[in-house]
């Protein structure tokens, strides 16, 4: 949901990679709340139970291959952007409520988180950071690296 910087202007804030938030991506940071975080889940299904090491170290190729998910929000003077880094999320247990909000004001929180319990992965995505497209293929390339 967000475009690559492509004009010579400055970042915004610090010497890290930044990318504009597009069109549709614009408007879930001002409407963002904890009433609705604007936060989905995909999750995926093996029929063995997932080793959570292994996964970890999926995550970590993936993350590699993938790097415009690894980004943070940031405010502007007038406008969001996405400011790339190197933090790959940790794997957490899947627990067994809902899906919960995503903290945007934190500034080492990612856009997404992965957890796993059993025989299930899942991906919680900001609707921010991508679409369900984005969010299904992101799981199904980390199912098939886990694999």
């Amino acid at each position: 949901m967000a475009e690559s910087r492509t004009d010579t202007r400055k970042p915004p804030s610090g010497p890290g990679d930044w990318l504009r938030l597009d069109n549709a991506a614009k408007i879930f940071p001002a409407s963002y709340s904890d009433v609705s975080p604007e936060v989905y889940r995909v999750m995926l299904r093996f029929d063995a139970p997932i080793r959570l090491p292994a996964l970890e170290r999926a995550l970590e190729r993936i993350a590699r291959r993938t790097p415009y998910y690894q980004v943070h929000l940031r405010r502007g003077l007038f406008w969001y952007y996405l400011e790339r880094h190197d933090r790959v999320p940790d794997v957490h247990l899947l627990p067994e409520t809902p899906v919960s909000p995503i903290a945007l004001e934190r500034r080492e929180e990612p856009l997404y988180r992965v957890e796993a319990r059993d025989s299930r992965l899942a991906i919680d995505f900001s609707h921010i950071l991508t679409d369900g497209f984005g969010a299904l293929r992101m799981l199904v390339s980390l199912g098939a690296e886990y694999l």
